[in-house]
């Protein structure tokens, strides 16, 4: 049940979203690699890797703000060096599901 949820996003509004989709990660990327990622992001949330043929990632913040400002950063980085793999962002179309956990765990009241 617990992994349905987090797979789970939400249709918005335009000016709601504050997910990130985050593609050109290498087969190798891990979870704590992408959490460490954004670990510099203010209002970073959580982040949910994708694995396929070409995995993938969804990043969520609390505010559009604060997402974009995480995208010029994250679009367009050199995340190995030795392959070269670059990462490529956009705003998702939805926002990934937060549980009231996780934001208890951001909001440092939980």
């Amino acid at each position: 049940m617990a992994e349905r949820a987090q797979k789970k996003q939400r249709t918005v509004a335009d000016h709601d979203r504050r997910t990130l989709f985050i593609a050109g990660l290498p087969e190798t990327a891990t979870d704590k690699e992408l959490r460490l990622l954004f670990a510099f992001a203010r209002g970073f949330i959580k982040v949910q890797r994708q694995s396929s043929e070409k995995p993938f990632a969804f990043a969520l913040f609390d505010t559009r703000g604060n997402a974009e400002a995480a995208l010029e950063r994250v679009d367009g980085y050199v995340y190995d060096e030795d392959t070269k793999e670059t990462l490529r962002g956009e705003l998702a179309k939805g926002n990934l599901f937060a549980g009231a956990n996780e934001f208890a765990q951001y909001s440092g009241s939980g």
